[in-house]
């Protein structure tokens, strides 16, 4: 009967003490961190950036190379905007390359317009990661408080040019017709896309200063949803007859290789200061149907000449901070 009533007894305690622990670390907790809200403003942001990363395409049924990316954007005023987004692989890609034929790297350049249409500006709750004057805190041992927050809704109208190149190359013309002068197109590669692009973009923004400990940092950044429609209004590509001739005559182009000038794509990009300071996280996603070639001659399943496009990207940028 005493062991039962002295385990009874251990066991009273130690829940006792375990409550008491836990209230008095909370109420350390609160001690500790004083938090302050100094300013809640969606509508500022960074005029500028510049950055660079790492990607990788898929065009069709092939992976690039590693690609370099760079990205970046200049705010001219409230309603105007322009980004640029580049991506070159690092190094000639070499699949399929006849061996005769230059062989080129896979590139890729767009400039975007974005002209704000209208906004929302509302208030949610969030948890809040306190920690941000060290990046290894956020990503591993991140400290969260719930906070109140606005978050300003943008619609914008997104108009600008893209150009694509592919160095990857197809067989055609599988049925040996001749051009006008006898040659027999067999190879068709190196092509490239200039296109018009026009399209809508959903951009949630956020802006908030505070003080933790009277020690003032921010949070700051974006996330972009997008959807564009794209048409090629100029083109180039090239079809040999084997890998040790000139490419045919322009005007024969067209007997053997029909031209899909549309496309379209769905995206989405973030920027994201990471500490209290100019350094920002970015990060993109694209999946859609480019401008490409197909053979005209044949009913087969070109899949490398189908328009199949995805793009990853990530890096990280330098901005102006928005005070």
């Amino acid at each position: 009967m005493n062991i039962k009533a002295f385990i009874l007894s251990f066991l009273v305690f130690s829940i006792c003490f375990s409550t008491r622990g836990q209230v008095a670390f909370g109420d350390s907790i609160k001690e500790k961190i004083k938090f302050k809200l100094v300013e809640d403003d969606p509508t500022k942001f960074s005029k500028w950036s510049l950055g660079v990363g790492l990607g990788y395409y898929l065009v069709s049924n092939k992976i690039s190379p590693l690609t370099f990316t760079g990205t970046g954007f200049y705010h001219f005023n409230e309603d105007y905007k322009l980004d640029f987004r580049m991506g070159i692989s690092l190094k000639n890609d070499e699949e399929r390359n006849p061996i005769e034929i230059e062989k080129l790297r896979f590139s890729e350049y767009q400039i975007t317009i974005h002209k704000r249409l209208l906004s929302k500006i509302s208030l949610k709750n969030r948890q809040l990661n306190y920690k941000r004057d060290e990046i290894g805190a956020q990503l591993f041992k991140s400290k969260y408080i719930p906070v109140s927050q606005k978050k300003r809704l943008a619609l914008d109208l997104d108009f600008g040019i893209n150009y694509l190149q592919i160095s990857d190359f197809e067989d055609i013309n599988l049925g040996n017709n001749p051009t006008d002068i006898g040659e027999i197109p067999k190879i068709v590669g190196n092509s490239s896309y200039t296109s018009f692009t026009l399209g809508f973009s959903l951009v949630s923004s956020r802006y908030l200063k505070y003080q933790l400990d009277k020690k003032e940092e921010f949070t700051v950044g974006y996330v972009r949803y997008y959807i564009n429609y794209s048409y090629a209004f100029s083109h180039r590509l090239e079809i040999y007859e084997d890998p040790n001739s000139s490419p045919i005559a322009e005007n024969q182009e067209e007997t053997f290789v029909s031209i899909y000038n549309s496309g379209f794509k769905f995206g989405i990009e973030a920027h994201d200061h990471l500490v209290s300071g100019p350094i920002s996280s970015y990060y993109g996603f694209e999946i859609g149907w480019r401008p490409h070639f197909h053979d005209v001659n044949t009913t087969l399943d070109h899949i490398r000449g189908t328009g199949l496009y995805m793009m990853f990207s990530v890096g990280l940028r330098l901005a102006e901070l928005p005070f």
